[in-house]
């Protein structure tokens, strides 16, 4: 008898990328309490994190699996589907989930910067919950779906900061005596301009 709640995992699964290790990070832990089933939209298999099931994509002329996808959700039958990818993957594969709006749907993804084209997240309200990596990413998010009435009625905008190894990356201003005020910090990058950049004065000063 399946007992877990039963999750299908949507992403990419190279190791060389930072999506792949993201959901390494995210999903390493939870196969004790939840059924993972991953679908690879890409070729490659994924390591093992203890996954259920794997999926690729079985169909030469369907790049990004939607042709793939309501098979495999008919087959998994999840309780939840997870994508961590750019959010154009969504519109690609959500006429799939609108028919079958009883399975619920977080979508994980990066905003690095100023969002230049709002339209393209004109479909996130549809979503359970959309996650970004950093506050940045959710200030940037939150007027779009302010914009649109629905949000308010089922989507949930929040972070989850992606696992970090701390043992490479920590602060080093104890450690190395460093200050951090804004002035200090000033002078610093003015003299690495002047090493980097010796002719280009317009710059020692910004």
């Amino acid at each position: 008898m399946r007992s877990r709640p039963r999750i299908l995992i949507i992403g990419i699964a190279d190791t060389s990328l930072g999506y792949y290790r993201v959901l390494r990070n995210i999903f390493s832990n939870l196969h004790h309490t939840h059924e993972l089933h991953f679908f690879s939209v890409n070729a490659s298999y994924p390591e093992p994190i203890d996954f259920e099931s794997t999926w690729t994509n079985p169909y030469e002329d369907d790049l990004l699996g939607t042709q793939a996808l309501p098979e495999i959700m008919d087959e998994v039958q999840p309780h939840l589907v997870f994508w961590n990818h750019d959010f154009w993957l969504y519109n690609l594969h959500r006429e799939a989930l609108l028919a079958r709006p009883h399975i619920k749907t977080v979508f994980y993804c990066p905003v690095e910067g100023s969002i230049l084209k709002p339209e393209a997240f004109e479909n996130a309200w549809e979503l359970d919950a959309l996650v970004t990596y950093t506050e940045y990413a959710k200030n940037e998010m939150t007027p779009i779906l302010e914009k649109n009435n629905k949000a308010a009625s089922k989507n949930d905008l929040c972070v989850i900061p992606h696992g970090l190894d701390v043992e490479t990356f920590y602060p080093i201003g104890a450690e190395t005596g460093l200050s951090f005020d804004p002035q200090d910090i000033k002078k610093r990058r003015n003299k690495a301009r002047r090493l980097l950049f010796p002719e280009a004065t317009e710059l020692q000063d910004a």
